[in-house]
């Protein structure tokens, strides 16, 4: 009898097998976008002639800020309750480090190839180590700077080995490094001191519009003449910038989709898989040229990076157990995807923001293994993401518990 009624609550479950082909594709598409946005940035740019990086990134911050907004107004996202005061001290400087990361990395990937930015871009962990140790929310330990010393080194032979290297692009590869770094960080001190944490949506519905008003400066000043005129005469080439744009936000509403299904620490891992995958289809789409030296380099980087995640794991397992015991108190947080269990009877949902994600927009990529964003590329989104363990990234929620222990009993 107590069998039949735990089988008849859950008619609407879909099948064990179902449900990890569904988290799978859910895996392939995030790739699939994450990637298809790092090429279309790069054809735009370099092949079209579009070399407007600053407008290509602001057309993206204002379709996201669009299509985020009707998400939230229509119900289909919650969005948070942030105070004036916390909007202006985090939101605003997050935003401002946000527009210049992904307006570097843009022009960067303008002047380089894919495949050398995305090396280049695992030093990520560099630029992310000593912008915590500045902003205090990292703890200096001499094993971590020798893992940072092997991933600089790394980068270096990267770069050493570049067939056709451009200073300009390689300048610009560590400026938006060091701006992705410290929105990294004031991220985390924002949810260190609020606990307030974002998903994909409501990211680019709080930061996207700010991010434009920002990109909207320079582009005032630098391109706003050529872009309008190119554009002016390309009049059968702009469902280019249609279709680039909905890419965009297409990618930040894969990663919600995935991570309402999995976990963040499911798409760093995917992550690294993505990015030998933008490198390969760089060289088989652009014909980008990788070197021995630029392999054995990024390899060396690799390492390190894995190695760096591997001596933060401790203290990331102790987070994430941290998070678990403070669920029941952020129950009482109304945000995204959450239900509060005095303002509802059913059962609660998995709460989307229990995760703290990345804004994957904007930028030409997502970012490499951890300081996720790392990245997060080319406009909306949250390019990523590129893979960044964050506070909390491998905790599964009660909710999901439950659901997946009732799914043992009913089979």
């Amino acid at each position: 009898m107590a069998e039949n009624q735990v089988k008849s609550t859950g008619p609407t479950m879909l099948p064990y097998y179902l449900e990890r082909v569904i988290d799978a594709s859910c895996v392939v598409v995030w790739i699939f976008l994450s990637a298809t946005m790092v090429f279309y940035n790069k054809f735009l740019l370099s092949y079209f002639g579009f070399y407007y990086p600053i407008t290509l990134t602001l057309w993206h911050m204002v379709v996201c800020t669009s299509l985020a907004t009707a998400c939230v107004q229509s119900g289909l996202v919650k969005a948070l309750e942030i105070p004036n005061e916390l909007y202006i001290k985090k939101i605003i400087p997050i935003a401002a480090c946000y527009a210049g990361a992904l307006w570097t990395s843009n022009a960067a990937y303008a002047l380089t190839s894919v495949s050398f930015a995305q090396m280049v871009k695992a030093g990520m962990p560099v630029a992310v180590f000593f912008t915590g140790i500045c902003f205090g929310v990292e703890q200096f330990r001499w094993v971590l700077l020798a893992d940072i010393v092997l991933v600089t080194c790394g980068v270096g032979i990267s770069a050493y080995g570049e067939a056709h290297l451009v200073v300009n692009g390689l300048v610009l590869l560590v400026v938006s490094m060091v701006f992705d770094a410290i929105r990294l960080t004031l991220t985390q001190q924002m949810i260190q001191s609020s606990g307030i944490r974002f998903n994909p949506i409501t990211t680019l519905y709080y930061i996207a519009p700010v991010a434009s008003c920002f990109l909207s400066i320079p582009f005032m000043l630098l391109e706003v003449r050529g872009a309008t005129g190119f554009l002016g005469n390309v009049s059968g080439g702009l469902w280019h910038f249609i279709f680039n744009a909905g890419n965009a936000f297409a990618l930040n509403l894969s990663v919600y989709l995935l991570l309402g299904r999995t976990s963040a620490l499911t798409m760093n891992v995917c992550g690294l898989i993505k990015d030998w995958f933008t490198i390969a289809g760089s060289m088989l789409i652009f014909g980008s040229i990788v070197t021995v030296t630029n392999i054995v380099g990024y390899l060396v980087a690799f390492a390190g990076v894995l190695w760096y995640n591997y001596l933060r794991m401790p203290r990331l397992t102790q987070q994430a157990d941290a998070s678990k015991e403070s669920a029941p108190d952020m129950e009482k947080q109304v945000g995204p995807g959450q239900v509060t269990p005095s303002s509802s009877g059913k059962a609660p949902k998995m709460r989307q923001s229990d995760h703290e994600l990345e804004l994957i927009s904007g930028e030409s990529e997502q970012q490499p293994l951890l300081g996720k964003s790392q990245s997060t590329v080319n406009g909306g989104n949250d390019l990523a993401n590129h893979i960044d363990f964050k506070k909390g990234s491998q905790a599964m929620d009660t909710s999901q518990q439950q659901m997946y222990e009732s799914r043992k009993v009913t089979r």
